[in-house]
């Protein structure tokens, strides 16, 4: 029992210093820094000819559905209709240079931004690690026609919950099997007296 608390003792933190070991991106406030999670993906772009909700709930749901997801009611889906304060984000590795944030109200496990003029007008883009924030890099060069556009007309979001890291699952399993133990250990001392 004392092998298995050190190799889970050890096994716990090999997995938080690795963690810690990757980049860092964030946004900063001169005496705080806001982390604001990683860069999020450009799954899918298109030219929406109605802009409605309706419309632009389905190019979210098209795309969420042939990707094994359930889709989003109208319930779950918010229009902002003004433009947001962009940040530029500070990397502690030093690999990006052009990246900036914005900060979201729902936590959305997707985001769509609507670009006046650009060669698509609509871009979704899944969110990762900070649900709170949109994080875009403007070097990747799918995204060369929106960086060059002035002004966002809105963005959506979905409020869909956010699923739950590996690292902390991981940690959440640990747990559990080290009560195992201790209630296996409990039930032979109750047995052997």
């Amino acid at each position: 029992m004392k092998r298995f608390s050190i190799f889970l003792v050890a096994t716990t933190l090999v997995f938080c210093i690795s963690g810690s070991a990757a980049a860092y991106l964030y946004v900063d406030f001169g005496e705080t820094q806001t982390n604001v999670g990683s860069i999020d993906n450009l799954v899918d772009k298109n030219t929406l000819d109605n802009s409605s909700e309706e419309s632009e709930l389905k190019f979210i749901n098209d795309y969420v559905e042939n990707h094994g997801g359930s889709g989003y009611t109208e319930d779950q889906y918010w229009k902002m209709d003004y433009q947001p304060t962009w940040f530029s984000v500070t990397d502690t590795e030093k690999i990006y240079t052009n990246v900036h944030a914005f900060q979201l109200f729902h936590d959305p496990a997707y985001y769509l931004i609507k670009t006046g003029k650009a060669d698509y007008s609509h871009w979704l883009f899944e969110n990762s690690d900070e649900l709170g924030w949109a994080v875009i890099n403007f070097d990747d060069e799918d995204l060369k026609s929106i960086r060059n556009t002035g002004k966002i007309s809105h963005w959506g979001e979905d409020g869909v919950a956010p699923v739950p890291e590996p690292a902390t699952m991981l940690l959440f399993g640990a747990g559990l099997i080290g009560l195992a133990g201790i209630g296996r250990r409990k039930i032979r001392k109750a047995h052997s007296s």
